[in-house]
Order: structure tokens, then sequence, then C-alpha cells
């Protein structure tokens, strides 16, 4: 798989409000020089015997929907005769560059005669039906698992364990939200010498106690960081941040649509 054909190359400004630290910028604005952003007094650390359910549920490959067309529009139900919302394809994910463009993909929560349900990244979290000529439907066989008790991620391929190590997630005042989601767009830095790492991946999940950042959503992002000493802590808006050289592996490998699912 080609790194290029999938990550945007650009100065990241997507509206990933809640990749903050603690208390410096949260969106992926990226300087061009180092920075680490500080560490809030109410960091914990966890313990590190305790595990979360995500962790260790049984691993089954997903379903992800690609978008076919240039517009995808969504119904309540299927059947419907007038969509709820149309989705532009690709979608624009840096603000700052209207030529960085990333497919829509979703994960399939169901199918039914000729309809194909999605989740959506929208907040707060929803679903919806699209017409299966619209998309086209296939299997990815990783995911990613994260467990907020025990600040670990965890990576499977086909049900291996690819990678598995500490990770900084949401503070208490700002929570990683939980749920399932999936990796919308996966995004270069423009230098790796920044505080979020040299590459993010950019969630359907919105972070549920702060509602926008610099005009965009408050989206959630799994990225690197320049301060390994987050690792394994819960400092951060409600991004989950993992040592750069592991998001760097991931992002060579990991396509759109995988699955994350976050626990508490």
């Amino acid at each position: 798989m080609r790194v290029v054909s999938i990550i945007a190359t650009s100065i990241l400004v997507v509206g990933l409000a809640a990749c903050g630290g603690g208390g410096g910028p949260s969106d992926l604005n990226l300087p061009s020089t180092p920075t680490t952003a500080p560490v809030p007094t109410t960091a914990t650390t966890a313990p590190a015997s305790t595990s979360g359910a995500a962790i260790g549920q049984p691993f089954a490959a997903a379903l992800v929907a690609h978008a076919r067309v240039p517009t995808l529009a969504v119904y309540d139900t299927p059947g419907s005769a007038h969509p709820v919302r149309r989705l532009a394809n690709p979608w624009p994910a840096a603000r700052n560059d209207p030529n960085v463009r990333v497919p829509q993909v979703f994960l399939v929560d169901a199918q039914r005669d000729g309809w194909v349900k999605v989740l959506l990244p929208v907040l707060p979290s929803a679903d919806g039906w699209v017409r299966a000529a619209d998309v086209t439907v296939t299997k990815v066989g990783y995911a990613i698992r994260i467990s907020l008790v025990s600040r670990q991620m965890i990576v499977l391929e086909h049900g291996r364990v690819l990678w598995q190590g500490p990770a900084a997630v949401g503070a208490p005042a700002s929570p990683t939200p939980t749920g399932r989601f999936s990796v919308r767009a996966k995004l270069a830095a423009p230098t790796t010498q920044t505080a979020y790492g040299p590459y993010a991946f950019a969630l359907s999940s919105h972070s549920q106690v702060i509602t926008g950042f610099a005009g965009g959503d408050a989206e959630i992002a799994i990225h690197g960081t320049n301060d390994a000493s987050i690792l394994g802590r819960a400092v951060t808006l409600g991004s989950v941040r993992i040592s750069n050289d592991e998001i760097t592996k991931l992002a060579s490998v990991l396509p759109l649509g995988t699955p994350v699912d976050i626990s508490s």
C-alpha cells in the first residue's frame, strides 16, 4: 500500500480540536518548530495491571463502505424518498488547502435489500442508510482498540497483535469519547518535529465537551507526540497519542475505515 495515496501531505488544519496535549493549540495547525504542550496538574497515571473491555473483544473483520459517487445521499430509513443529508466525496480534510481531499469511507452496521447502514462521522453519533449502488463494501482485516482505564492501545491484524503500547488519553475534564468509530483520514505533518508527531489519524469521533475549535468541528484523532513522558497518562484534550515511531509505522499499514473501539 502506497502511503502517499492515502495521506494528505499538506500543513494540517483539519479541525481536530481535541488534539491538544494539555493547554496548547488543539487542532492540527502544526507549527514548523518543535513545541511541547504543557501537562495539566490533573493528569493521572493508570495502574499497569488494569485493562479495558475493548482490548479483550473477540476479533472479527469489519465491513466498510467506500463511496462511489461525488455526492453521497444519506437516508433515515431504507426506501426513504428524500435524503436527510448529503456528503461530498471526497471530503475536504484540510481547511487551509482545498486540494487536500479524502475519500468517504464508513463502517457498515447492516445491509438490507439494496441498502447499507453506515456509521456517520457526526455529533451526536448517528447512523444512516445509503443506497448499495452508491458504495462498494469491502472487508478490513485491521482493528484498533483503546482502553482508557489502562491507557493502552492495541492494533490487530486478522486477530493477531500487530502492536500494543501505552497511549496518552483525554484528561478528566476533556475525556476521550468511548464507542465504536473509524479512521476517516490519515494526515502527514509538514515536519516531524511537532508536538503532534509526524502523522494523525482523524477519527469519526467528536469531543463531547469541546464544541468546536478554530472554526472546525471538535474531531478526535490518534497522533504522535514529541513528549514521550505523557504516554500512559490522561492529559490530552481528548485525542489519543502514541509514540512517533509507532504512528509512522501504522500510517503505511492501516487503511481508511479501520475500526476503532474505545472503552472506559
